[in-house]
């Protein structure tokens, strides 16, 4: 596998294993142990994905019956990382604005932002739609001064009400 692989590639072994493999009597009684199973997983990493196939190649000439699996990362991701969560964190404020908008009230400032992953949808509203009718819990209206934007960048803000015209008096309060 070295080898193969080149001498900048890292290669470590993940586990291995020796199990015994057992024949078992049709009519009964006790196994008997007929040779054993011996697993080795090992990880290769290399900088040069031309190298890939020869790599699983070797690795199937050896012995292999089994690739695990095969990824693709980068060495160093933190750039790439920063530029998601800045991307992310524009299209978040967008999000948060076009709400804003249709509430008729204006982000002043955001009050807390955190990075999160992404979350399954919870099936709440299956669950809603099999209760009877009277039980259904009520779902209050949203608060117009707190916004929750969906993972990657959540983002609560506060807000105040835009004015909005009338076309009637207003009425004084009591």
């Amino acid at each position: 596998m070295k080898q193969a692989a080149g001498p900048a590639a890292q290669i470590k072994t993940i586990s291995y294993a020796l199990d015994p493999a057992y024949r078992y009597p049709r009519e009964g009684g006790q196994p008997s142990i007929t040779g054993y199973t011996a697993r080795n997983v090992i990880e290769v990493s290399t900088d040069d994905l031309a190298q890939a196939g020869t790599i699983i190649d070797a690795a199937t000439r050896s012995g292999a019956n089994t690739i695990q699996s095969l990824q693709f990362t980068l060495k160093n991701d933190r750039e790439a990382h920063a530029q998601a969560l800045r991307e992310a964190t524009l299209r978040a404020r967008a999000d948060a604005d076009a709400i804003a908008a249709a509430l008729g009230v204006k982000i002043l400032a955001v009050l807390s932002a955190e990075e999160g992953g992404v979350s399954p949808p919870r099936p709440i509203m299956m669950r809603w739609r099999t209760w009877p009718r009277q039980r259904r819990p009520r779902r209050s209206p949203p608060a117009p001064s707190i916004f929750r934007l969906p993972s990657p960048s959540r983002s609560r803000s506060a807000a105040s009400p835009q004015p909005r015209r009338s076309r009637r008096p207003s009425a004084a309060a009591s």
